[in-house]
């Protein structure tokens, strides 16, 4: 019959993330920036090293040169008398009333044939433009030019032609020079590409972390206990901080995380819940699933054991392997291909004296282990007899079942066990699957204890040293990145295997 403790709760109200929840998404949004960061850092100093040799390739120097007017309006004093009497004043908003003007002056012919005839040249090498200073009559004639030469020789064209042209063409206007023009030294925008390489980095990086914010939004992962409860409906049995060591290759990991302090803490948590929930039901095969591989049920599964067993509570753990064929084109296939945690395993375990299993070794302290073929479970009473004789001769099996989603047969392998446990890598498969997985394993006769979230990094941490023992113990995790300090707990070690 289906697995009963988890249809218990079929009705529950999921809420978890479907109901935004802005802190959370900063924590989860940190822990992506910063998994994405180096990517994010590269792509950004890619692309703006991009722009900046663009720039340079397309880089025309340009100079700059001004000269500064003074206009004055000349106004009548006295009408009365038949000749009328002016003089020049001052009068706020002329200077705009000029640099509005001044394109149309300009590009008339008026000013610009005089100018060009002057200089000697068909067309002017530069661009003019006319700005002013609001509410007063001063205003400014700017000549770009790819050489300073050009840009003061039409500077000075203009401080000699502009003030006669205005007056005959406005009338009763003087335009006063006030600050020549002077020769440029330097081109005006020889940092101007700097604007550009700064706007592509910020540019792209922020991109970027747009981008990171909808893969934060639509990723769904489990990644808390709030997740495992609500998303999952699962019983939460605990949490096992990522453990990261001096050796990187994946294959090595379980030796690092087995040894670590802070694992050896978790599976104590994990065996003491444990064995809380099944201390009536008298379960003594206990297998621990997943959807997918790389989660760390195998880890996690020797790690229990190992601080299940005793001096009089022998424990043994079971795991499975998929043996190649004998054809001797792949088994040079398999010669070449990763090795396994089930390798690291054999590699770490030594043979034991067993009239019954021969095939069983020596793992840990009152930890053997038993690699079995995962054919096996195409005879299904062999595999309950194996396991039977197994419980007559220790105190727990453990079995490390194949993942769900990767072995049709998983459920048959569930069915051997009196209760299995789920493993959960934080924040790695998509809830949905990992749902759907449960779903598939709740079809077993098995019971189904509850998660653990495995591999949860620092960020993501539900506690700090102050944890739920009820007071500020040596037994406290300590987070900080990726570092831990841990009290130890009576006078077990890592790990007694040499």
């Amino acid at each position: 019959m289906p697995n009963s403790q988890y249809k218990k709760q079929p009705s529950k109200k999921s809420t978890g993330r479907d109901e935004f929840d802005f802190f959370n998404f900063l924590r989860h949004y940190g822990v992506a920036f910063k998994r994405f960061f180096s990517l994010l850092l590269i792509s950004s100093l890619i692309i703006t090293a991009g722009v900046f040799a663009f720039c340079k390739l397309s880089y025309v120097p340009q100079y700059k040169c001004s000269v500064t007017f003074l206009a004055t309006p000349l106004t009548p004093v006295n009408n009365q008398t038949e000749t009328p009497i002016y003089h020049y004043q001052n009068t706020e908003g002329l200077g705009s009333q000029l640099a509005v003007s001044f394109p149309q002056i300009f590009e008339t012919g008026v000013l610009k044939d005089i100018v060009c005839n002057e200089l000697g040249v068909k067309s002017l090498d530069g661009e003019i433009k006319a700005t002013s200073s609001p509410a007063t009559n001063y205003f400014e004639l700017t000549v770009l030019s790819g050489s300073p030469e050009s840009a003061k020789n039409i500077a000075d064209s203009l401080l000699r032609n502009y003030p006669r042209v205005v007056e005959n063409v406005l009338g009763d206007i003087r335009a006063d020079v006030k600050i020549p023009a002077k020769m440029p030294t330097s081109p005006y925008n020889k940092n101007a590409y700097l604007t550009w390489v700064l706007m592509a980095f910020f540019g792209t990086f922020a991109a970027g972390m747009i981008l990171i914010c909808v893969y934060v939004v639509r990723r769904k992962t489990i990644c808390s206990k709030n997740d495992v409860k609500v998303i999952l409906n699962q019983n939460y049995l605990c949490e096992i901080p990522l453990v990261s060591g001096k050796n990187t290759r994946e294959h090595e990991k379980f030796k690092t995380v087995i040894r670590s302090k802070s694992f050896i803490e978790s599976m104590r948590t994990l065996k003491n819940r444990t064995l809380a929930i099944i201390n009536d039901a008298g379960y003594r095969t206990i297998g621990f699933v997943s959807t997918s591989d790389n989660e760390g049920k195998t880890c996690v599964g020797a790690g229990f054991a190992k601080v299940l067993s005793g001096v009089n509570e022998p424990v043994v753990f079971v795991t499975f392997e998929e043996n190649a064929p004998s054809q001797s084109g792949k088994a040079k296939s398999r010669s070449r291909r990763k090795p396994s945690t089930v390798d690291v395993i054999k590699n770490m375990s030594f043979d034991k004296q067993n009239a019954v299993f021969p095939n069983i070794r020596k793992l840990f302290t009152n930890v053997d282990v038993l690699i079995l073929d995962v054919k096996i479970i195409q005879n299904k009473d062999k595999l309950r007899d194996i396991i039977e004789q197994l419980k007559s001769s220790y105190s727990f099996v453990i079995m490390d079942i194949v993942a769900g989603s990767m072995h049709s047969e998983a459920v048959k392998f569930a069915d051997m066990c009196d209760a299995y446990i789920s493993v959960v890598r934080c924040d790695y498969i998509s809830s949905d699957k990992i749902k759907s997985t449960l779903n598939y394993f709740s079809y077993s006769t098995s019971h189904n204890l509850g998660s653990v979230l495995n591999e949860v990094s620092s960020a993501y941490i539900s506690y700090g040293r102050y944890t739920s023992y009820g007071k500020y113990s040596k037994y406290g995790y300590s987070y900080y990145y990726r570092n831990y300090g841990y009290g130890q707990y009576g006078n077990e070690t890592p790990d007694n295997n040499p």
